[in-house]
């Protein structure tokens, strides 16, 4: 949770079960408002409105969704029908999840399975903002924010972004640093 608190100066806090008192905040300096997207291990989105409302969507665990995060994704490699043994051991989440690199490798170089898990994990990612907009009832732009293993990868980061624009989502993207290819879908 360290990690988080150091993500802005104005911070909020939660209390999830999944997760002791985390600080978690938006990069608006002046509202404190927005949305993060945190996929890791586990995916989770938080939100938080001026009026001090928030909520979260996601972040149910390895049993019961995290979709689109990096366990999901290494579930569904594992799972695809030409790489799953009869009989496989049962491996550890930490393990599953960390596929999700070379899942997205693979699917950056063409792989159609791999493309098609990749392409699921940013629409379920996309889903949970969603999610956030529709139970906060918010109106403008959504200053949004990123961070996880799995969404600090440019590649994958802009095909969620691509996402969020295909379904007509306003957001106002906050990164600590803009990546010159990502920096065209944030105009």
């Amino acid at each position: 949770a360290a990690w988080l608190a150091a993500f802005t100066p104005n911070s909020f806090e939660f209390r999830v079960p999944s997760f002791e008192s985390s600080k978690l905040a938006t990069r608006n300096s002046q509202l404190g408002t927005g949305v993060i997207v945190i996929s890791g291990t586990g995916s989770i989105a938080y939100g938080r409105k001026s009026d001090g409302t928030f909520a979260r969507a996601g972040g149910l665990g390895p049993d019961k969704g995290d979709e689109g995060s990096g366990y999901w994704i290494g579930k569904k490699w594992l799972l695809s029908s030409s790489r799953r043994k009869s009989g496989s051991r049962t491996t550890s989440v930490r393990h599953i999840a960390s596929l999700a690199p070379a899942v997205i490798r693979k699917a950056q170089n063409g792989n159609p399975a791999a493309r098609g898990i990749i392409c699921a994990a940013q629409a379920h990612l996309g889903a949970l903002v969603a999610e956030l907009a529709r139970n906060l009832s918010w109106k403008g732009p959504i200053p949004l924010s990123v961070n996880g293993s799995v969404l600090k990868n440019t590649w994958f980061q802009r095909g969620f972004l691509r996402v969020l624009r295909k379904n007509k989502m306003n957001v106002h993207i906050i990164l600590k640093k803009i990546d010159p290819a990502i920096a065209p879908l944030i105009q």
